[in-house]
């Protein structure tokens, strides 16, 4: 697996041995992904000096590709102390460690433990990636809207698995100020991306 954009392009990212469950998104999702933040943020100079949170972050993929492409901060948060480790263990070397923190958090305990987030919020971006079977959007939609831990203007991309014969949702009605844009689907995976904005 190998960073590809920004000043690490072509780095390759290590995972450690033995450790399953990991589904590190596809490089043409990853593509697909940033450059629709960058068309977003284009006005703003990209990626350059924005916060970003990498929920279940699994190889930190999505994480290590930010702060390639100039993320000032990227909090990366998985509950596998020893996958966690691998990601730390990819950024430091990187040399940017000093633009990287790491928190061994099992989200799915509920939102005493989503509430040591706020201390490191709120964030320009926020990824999600987590377990496909679970059906967690909704859950983790809640946390980031009912905790704030999304800036105005901001970006919160949820990685999905697309059911057979279901599309994906075009609106969230259910969580104010969250805007829904168009998803995409990528076989079958979808990612889902809201904008925070004023109603």
């Amino acid at each position: 697996m190998r960073i590809i954009g920004g000043r690490f392009k072509g780095k390759k990212i290590k995972l450690p041995k033995g450790v399953r469950n990991v589904r590190p998104t596809a490089d043409r999702v990853k593509e697909a992904i940033f450059n629709r933040i960058e068309h977003r943020f284009w006005s703003r100079g990209g990626l350059l000096n924005c916060s970003v949170l990498d929920l279940f972050a699994g190889s930190g993929a999505l994480g290590i590709e930010a702060l390639s492409r100039g993320a000032q901060k990227v909090v990366f948060v998985d509950s596998s102390p020893r996958q966690l480790k691998a990601i730390e263990d990819n950024v430091a070397v990187l040399g940017a460690d000093g633009r990287a923190a790491f928190l061994c958090l099992d989200l799915l305990k509920g939102r005493h433990v989503w509430g040591r987030l706020c201390k490191e919020g709120p964030f320009d971006i926020i990824f999600a990636d987590p377990p496909y079977r679970k059906r967690l959007t909704n859950f983790v939609l809640e946390h980031v809207v009912g905790l704030g831990l999304l800036k105005e203007g901001g970006l919160l991309i949820i990685e999905e698995e697309r059911f057979k014969g279901t599309e994906p949702v075009r609106k969230s009605t259910s969580h104010p100020g969250l805007f829904e844009l168009e998803p995409r689907v990528y076989g079958r995976t979808v990612i889902r991306m809201w904008e925070k904005r004023q109603e």
